[in-house]
């Protein structure tokens, strides 16, 4: 019943680990009954055991959730990916509720806190980069600089001094950018290019900022797996790569 893992974070504090799982069709042994099935799956790292499975809803809809940010507080934020829906977990909390639902949202992915965990940055593959005031839950599309795009972010992770690590694997060539906002992140002060165009990449995804370096998924190999499942040829294929890109 895990379906197939995306977005992961590990909460350091209470020692567990969150995971995004969804039904889709190019798992191994896909059960076309469960297609478009979600849950957050929440496990003690102490005892590797599953704590909870909090399961969305099943409805007519399909659902894919793509990536979760895990407050200090214990609270949990995940994307859907299908649906302009941000979903919540209360610290404690015994179910997933709606937080924010958002005509402005196409499909979103990365999520990450600013350094004062009152603005939420959620990044949209089709719109570029979100500010959310999470009190309010103003929601302000921010503008890139002249000369540069925020579209196609995937991952998104703070750094702690009000700049985001961002992979943009939706341009070509992919990139990892360095993103830093304003104090209130209303706006973006800066944007760098840390990585650009690595020849052993095969879609890079997602990853996380650890001991002074950013480790992340280089060859996801996305399109090595067909609609139906169908894996591509040996020949095709490649090793698995987990690359650290120092920050």
């Amino acid at each position: 019943g895990l379906w197939s893992v995306l977005g992961m974070k590990v909460d350091v504090r209470r020692r567990a680990l969150w995971a995004c799982a969804s039904a889709q069709p190019q798992m191994s042994k896909a059960d076309p009954r469960e297609d478009g099935a979600a849950a957050i799956c929440n496990y003690d790292l102490r005892t590797r055991k599953l704590l909870q499975k909090f399961l969305l809803p099943r409805d007519s809809a399909k659902h894919l959730l793509g990536d979760l940010a895990v407050a200090s507080s214990g609270e949990v934020y995940a994307t859907d990916s299908l649906h302009p829906i941000i979903y919540r977990i209360r610290a404690d909390g015994k179910e997933i509720e709606t937080f924010l639902v958002s005509d402005e949202f196409v499909n979103l992915q990365g999520l990450a806190f600013s350094p004062d965990e009152k603005q939420l940055l959620v990044a949209d593959y089709s719109k570029g980069l979100f500010r959310i005031d999470l009190a309010s839950k103003d929601c302000l599309n921010l503008q890139p600089l002249g000369h540069s795009t925020l579209m196609g972010l995937d991952g998104l992770y703070a750094v702690g001094d009000g700049s985001y690590i961002a992979v943009q694997n939706g341009t070509t060539p992919n990139r990892i950018l360095r993103i830093l906002l304003s104090p209130e992140a209303r706006k973006v002060e800066s944007l760098s290019v840390l990585e650009s165009n690595n020849p052993i990449w095969d879609e890079p995804t997602l990853g996380v900022i650890a001991e002074g370096g950013f480790y992340y998924n280089g060859a996801s190999q996305w399109g090595a797996v067909s609609e139906k499942g169908e894996i591509a040829p040996p020949e095709k294929l490649r090793d698995a790569i987990v690359q650290r890109l120092p920050l």
